[in-house]
């Protein structure tokens, strides 16, 4: 074999998801062992070693059988190595993503967002979630921790509403090396390019505030400027290629299913609250007393970092920090998540706000019969159903099931925080478009 040096050759092979047990049987393999030597060094059997070779076969996608296999592997090999030496060390832009040096919980989402970006190399995974709930933050904390499986890391915010031609020329420039600057305005031929570049090196390239593209109302068509990034979209993850592109998200996008533990390349995640013991962290942080009150303090948030962060500041200021205190006054400080909030709401159907207004307004959960005679303008059943979806989607309803075993009904409620912004801020704007 070519001299790449043990140390290359390991970076390399994780970069295609090879565990440490393949990468020692190859890595003998290539050094000119036969498949006894191997079993016999490694104490295996030789079906064993056949078996993790065909495992790295498959994570460089070479097909055939036969020893043309192994020769194929060098060949690769030596090639990506000598790409890895032209950009030496992995080249990173992070754009506008935030400081994690601060960070609470989330172990689970980690992992599985790491094994679907490391492990399965899935091409587009979208990060959905209600406002405020830490999508953001947990990317960048998976970035960092992931940083050395990539040849370059991009981070870029589509809250301008940044032109699809100024991104993919933007991208394509980083990750040739400035070696393209005078890039085609052409929409097609700027995908192509940039999807050879993400095939030819291991690029992990976070879009953030996508639903900005996304129809202003759902359900809309959206402007005729970002239809191209639905055609992006697409052929990121039809194409075959070595990146992973991750999008962060409050709505759902069209060119990835809904959360689901779907083995393809394209998938989406939904997050949620912190679980009561993570959001403790940030109360503790805080130096709040009142310990016993703290959990209730964090399901009527549903675990909304953010509004967490901000309820929490404001105890600490006005309250000197006494939860108990504050819990009395049966009320809630919304500061600067409304904002957050009263661009979400802009974003619904009239009839999806007109629901959350009529949920907002009842003292109990409603059936899907009884939330039908509180809406105006007696809307269309599957109208219904179709916003009930939506909404739950982002968070803003949840469902239960009645009690009544001879009469089974799945009935809608809206969360204690929602419940609360509806009631204070829209309550009143029912004939808005």
């Amino acid at each position: 074999m070519s001299p790449i040096s043990q140390e290359s050759l390991k970076a390399l092979a994780n970069r295609r998801g090879v565990s440490e047990v393949e990468f020692e049987t190859v890595w003998l393999a290539l050094e000119g062992e036969s498949t006894d030597a191997v079993a016999k060094r490694l104490g295996v059997s030789a079906i064993a070693v056949r078996k993790r070779l065909g495992e790295v076969y498959r994570k460089f996608e070479i097909g055939g059988s036969g020893p043309g296999k192994l020769a194929e592997l060098k060949r690769i090999l030596t090639s990506l190595s000598q790409v890895r030496e032209v950009i030496a060390t992995p080249r990173q832009d992070w754009g506008e993503a935030p400081d994690v040096s601060v960070f609470y919980g989330r172990t689970e989402e980690l992992n599985t967002l790491k094994q679907w970006i490391v492990k399965d190399r899935c091409r587009l995974v979208g990060l959905l979630g209600m406002g405020g709930i830490g999508k953001t933050t947990l990317v960048a904390k998976l970035a960092r921790e992931i940083e050395d499986k990539f040849d370059y890391i991009i981070w870029r915010s589509l809250g301008n509403t940044l032109s699809l031609p100024h991104l993919l020329a933007d991208l394509i420039k980083f990750v040739s090396n400035q070696s393209e600057t005078d890039v085609s305005e052409d929409i097609d031929r700027g995908i192509s390019n940039l999807i050879y570049y993400l095939d030819k090196y291991r690029c992990l390239i976070v879009l953030d505030d996508v639903e900005t593209i996304l129809p202003l109302v759902v359900g809309a068509s959206a402007p005729i400027e970002n239809e191209g990034y639905r055609q992006l979209l697409k052929r990121v993850g039809q194409t075959q290629h070595q990146s992973s592109f991750l999008l962060i998200s409050q709505e759902t996008l069209p060119e990835i299913p809904l959360p689901t533990n779907s083995t393809t390349f394209v998938r989406s995640y939904q997050l949620k609250g912190l679980k009561p013991e993570e959001s403790q962290e940030i109360f503790q942080e805080k130096k709040l007393t009142g310990k016993s009150e703290w959990e209730d303090l964090s399901r009527f948030a549903k675990g909304n970092p953010l509004a967490l962060k901000i309820i929490a500041a404001y105890i600490q200021d006005v309250f000197n920090g006494n939860v108990a205190e504050f819990a009395k006054h049966q009320t809630w400080v919304f500061g600067d998540l409304r904002d957050i909030l009263d661009q979400q709401f802009q974003r619904l159907s009239k009839l999806e706000q007109q629901i959350l207004q009529s949920l907002a307004s009842q003292e109990n959960s409603l059936s899907l019969d009884n939330l039908k005679q509180t809406l105006a303008g007696s809307p269309a059943t599957s109208e219904i159903i179709e916003s009930l979806a939506a909404l739950k989607r982002r968070d803003w309803i949840e469902t239960v099931s009645n009690k009544d075993k001879n009469s089974p009904e799945t009935l809608y409620l809206i969360p204690d925080m929602v419940k609360k912004y509806v009631t204070k801020y829209q309550s009143k704007q029912t004939d808005r478009v």
